[in-house]
Order: C-alpha cells, then structure tokens, then sequence
C-alpha cells in the first residue's frame, strides 16, 4: 500500500471550506486508488465543463492525488459512500466540476441522514431560518426539529455572533460541528434536553445605586 503524508493542498482542496485534513500519514486502501481514475470518469460525464477546474493534462492528474488523500483523510472509503455522492452530483444541477470537500460533503449525506441530522446545506438553511425568525429573542417560538439541531444552530449561532464568521467560515464551522454531532451519536450519547426559557428570576440593577456609583468614581477622579 501507499501512503501520503499531509501537504499543503492546492486551491481546488486546501480552499475548501469543509475540508478537513487528518494530521500525520494515512493508509491509502487499494480499492480507494484504483476507484479514484472511474470517479473522475464519472464525474468529467456528470460535469460538462469539467476542464475549467484543471490546468492542462498534469494539473487534472495532480487533482487526483489531492483528492485521493483529501477522500482518505475524510474517510470517505466505502462504496456507499461514493454511490451516494455520485447521486448527489447528479442532482447538483452545476455544469462545473466539484471541490473535493464538496464532494466530501455529498458522500457523507446518508451518514448524517441515518444519525438524524441534517447536509451541511439543510444545517445552512434552518440557521437562516432560525436568524430570520428573530434567533435568539423568539428562540420559543422557532420549532426545532430535534435535539440535535437545537444544539447544532444555538451553537453555530453563538460562535458566529463571537466571531463574526464570514460565509466561508460559517459553512466551514457547520462541517466540523456537523462531524462532531454525527460521533457524539454514533457513540450513543444522550445529548441534554434544550434550555430555551429564560430565567424564572431576572435580578436588574437599582437604579439610585447605579447613580451613586457613578457619583463616587467622578469623585475619586476629581479628587485625583
């Protein structure tokens, strides 16, 4: 067997938000390697303007190494996984060749789907609905679908608002959360019951303390 040691990957993977390389070498399996020259096959018939992706002859080959380590490194290995990523890039619609985290992406959908969980694309489209829907202020009246997604959305939603994702970071933070959800689950964990109310007691501020505390500190300035 081969083996590949992580690289700094070239645009068409490294760029990818849901890329995720594994640290260290990994075992290339040898159905995976000669399976990789059929997808491409597959994918060139799927994706007409497939040689927009490519620079020329060695650029098309070197994609299929990247990719090759990229598939590994993700543990997309089986072949459920790549038929069911070939489906996804058959209803994708887009004459353009894919990334391979996007790729990725597609071959994991029924492995989200047999947890309970939701594509990246899905997870994308009820986080902006949970947004829209006035997020964390009408957080009682958006209707979760499970467990899983409270915590995924109010999670993705807290780090975006901390962190001022952009769309790339987004779509990047909701593959990695999406890969934990997915082996929290596969290890059967409970996951907590969501915490959507607000506190019973909601203590406030006096407001002649707050006066007088602002009082005594302009005295202590002034008295220097």
């Amino acid at each position: 067997m081969r083996h590949f040691a992580n690289t700094q990957l070239a645009d068409l993977v490294g760029k990818e938000p849901t890329y995720q390389a594994t640290p260290g070498k990994q075992e290339i399996p040898p159905q995976v390697a000669k399976f990789v020259d059929r997808l491409f096959a597959r994918l060139k018939a799927i994706f007409p303007a497939w040689q927009a992706a490519f620079d020329g002859e060695e650029g098309y080959q070197e994609a299929k190494r990247l990719w090759l380590e990229a598939l590994v490194n993700n543990g997309v290995t089986t072949a459920a996984q790549f038929k069911c990523g070939i489906a996804q890039a058959e209803r994708s619609g887009s004459p353009f060749f894919p990334s391979a985290g996007q790729f990725i992406a597609w071959c994991k959908t029924d492995d989200y789907a047999a947890l309970g969980l939701p594509t990246v694309e899905e997870l994308q489209y009820r986080l902006n609905k949970f947004r829209a829907n006035g997020g964390f202020a009408e957080i009682e009246r958006f209707e979760f679908i499970s467990d899983a997604e409270y915590w995924l959305i109010t999670d993705l939603a807290n780090k975006s608002i901390r962190s001022g994702y952009s769309e790339a970071e987004e779509l990047k933070a909701m593959k990695t959360a999406l890969d934990k959800m997915a082996k929290r689950l596969e290890k059967g964990e409970i996951l907590p019951k969501p915490t959507r109310s607000l506190p019973e007691r909601v203590e406030y501020l006096d407001p002649d303390k707050v006066k007088q505390g602002w009082a005594n500190l302009k005295a202590l300035v002034a008295r220097g």
